[in-house]
């Protein structure tokens, strides 16, 4: 399987901020369903550094077409613990990768970096330790796929 990344069309080098997973919504006393606090705040966070970095790029915004995502995920250094990881160990702890991916897209969908996340046709993510927690990502316009390799 060969995947050929399509041109780097935006990027946001470093949100300063811990990664939070996606929480599924939830059922108020009312019937209707909400997104839980914690979720909302950190999508609205990473939906503010999302716009700022607008100006870097070209654009147009919203993104169209098929798209691909490579984001890198740094969680802080436990303090304690007699199997502490060390800065650049893969985190493989909860919380799920595919549920922090989720966040960004979202994110990405209110920013209007891009029109929906359904237009994500591939991604690549991956969890880390660090003494420097921040979220990082790129989104490709495009790309290739080779089925006969």
């Amino acid at each position: 399987m060969i995947i050929g990344l399509g041109p780097v069309v935006f990027e946001v080098v470093k949100i300063p901020i811990d990664p939070v997973a996606k929480q599924r919504p939830r059922k108020g006393s009312s019937g209707h369903f909400y997104t839980p606090e914690k979720t909302r705040r950190y999508e609205d966070d990473l939906c503010r550094f999302m716009i700022a970095s607008r100006h870097n790029h070209k654009g147009p915004f919203p993104l169209s077409g098929p798209l691909g995502i490579a984001a890198l995920f740094r969680f802080p250094i436990l303090k304690a613990g007699k199997n502490r990881p060390t800065t650049g160990d893969l985190h493989t702890a909860k919380p799920d990768i595919d549920n922090l991916t989720k966040a960004v897209m979202d994110a990405l969908q209110t920013a209007g970096i891009i029109k929906n996340d359904s237009q994500f046709a591939y991604n690549m993510a991956i969890k880390i330790w660090s003494n420097d927690p921040a979220v990082s990502f790129r989104i490709f316009q495009g790309g290739t796929y080779n089925a006969e390799t």
